[in-house]
């Protein structure tokens, strides 16, 4: 079968001809669909996945453990953190088609459609050596029942493979505690950011305010329906938000890894109450906890939402993620994909075998 392997260089990634891995009793056999590229992916294969650095496993690899203790499964040794493991498989956010169901499984058909339910990940795959969560980005991976969950038949392939992504982007909007008519500022506008956006404005918050460094992401911003894109680039965020939101936003959604924007956030916020989610990996950096206090800021930080009110939001047409779509590259083709993300070219890359 095809694979998109790391090769262990820093960004380097290529596909090759793999065994098919072996269905044990318990488990399930699935064919991808489609794999779509996370910041996360991108952060392994460039070796600055921060967490794991700090002494901090992926959260997936947190919840896999504990889950694997609870099966009574031998864990594997979890990852070094910035090693780049030469032949490791990334991948988490899918669309795929089970076909073949390990002995004692029941509730699964061949032929149903499954996507990841976060929070409840493969018991092993996060355990083992290297950024492997399911191992997606390959055109047959194994799965444990309980770490995916079924696409209703209405849901296409193209919608579901980003059931994943909105749980963290709503996840970011749901843990803000925003109410009808509040206002947002979502920093970032890549993948996770333009479905933070997008699920504000389900939420009834308005205005909605789309900051990124990129044009072409600010154009989909604007597309998929925010009020305002501003780019950090070009202006001062800090006035040109003022100029929306006069006494500043209710909620701001951080959405990007670099962490000067937290104080950026601070400063932005309104007194007396804003809260600033951090929907990414935010990197270490020097803040104001006295700025916090002043302001009255709630500070909240996320590892995802609730699977089951993203696939909601989907599958009632509240949000429709398929304008995010900028490319579907082949499986052969996996280095151009990894390096148009990583440039900014495109936005979300959905990789299929």
């Amino acid at each position: 079968m095809k694979a998109c392997v790391a090769t262990g260089e820093k960004r380097r990634i290529e596909c090759k001809e793999i065994p098919i891995p072996k269905v044990e009793p318990g488990w399930l056999l699935l064919k991808t669909k489609y794999a779509c590229i996370c910041g996360s992916d991108l952060e392994y294969l460039d070796g600055s996945f921060g967490m794991v650095s700090q002494g901090v496993t992926h959260p997936g690899a947190i919840m896999g453990h504990r889950m694997a203790a609870e099966m009574g499964i031998e864990e594997l040794p979890a990852s070094s953190g910035m090693l780049i493991r030469p032949d490791s498989i990334p991948g988490h956010e899918f669309i795929a088609e089970v076909v073949e169901v390990g002995e004692g499984v029941s509730c699964w058909s061949v032929g149903d459609r499954a996507i990841p339910f976060a929070g409840r990940p493969n018991p092993l795959g996060p355990a083992t050596p290297g950024y492997e969560t399911y191992k997606c980005m390959a055109e047959y991976f194994v799965s444990a029942p309980l770490g995916i969950m079924k696409v209703p038949d209405h849901v296409s392939d193209e919608e579901a493979v980003f059931v994943e992504p909105l749980c963290t982007g709503n996840g970011a909007v749901a843990t803000a505690g925003v109410r009808p008519g509040q206002s947002a500022v979502v920093i970032g506008a890549g993948k996770i950011g333009l479905l933070a956006a997008m699920a504000a404005r389900v939420a009834g918050e308005a205005p909605v305010i789309s900051v990124d460094l990129v044009k072409s992401r600010l154009d989909k911003a604007l597309e998929v329906g925010v009020d305002a894109a501003i780019n950090a680039s070009e202006v001062d965020v800090i006035s040109e938000v003022v100029k929306v939101i006069g006494d500043g936003p209710d909620s701001i959604l951080i959405c990007v890894r670099d962490g000067r924007v937290l104080n950026q956030a601070a400063e932005m916020a309104k007194r007396g109450g804003s809260s600033i989610v951090l929907a990414g990996f935010v990197s270490p950096m020097e803040v104001n906890p006295m700025l916090w206090t002043v302001k009255q800021l709630k500070i909240f930080g996320i590892l995802g939402g609730n699977m089951l009110d993203a696939m909601y939001l989907i599958s009632h047409k509240q949000i429709d993620p398929k304008p995010l779509i900028t490319e579907i590259i082949p499986f052969d083709d996996c280095q151009r994909a990894i390096d148009s993300v990583y440039s900014g070219e495109n936005i979300a890359v959905l990789l299929r075998p």
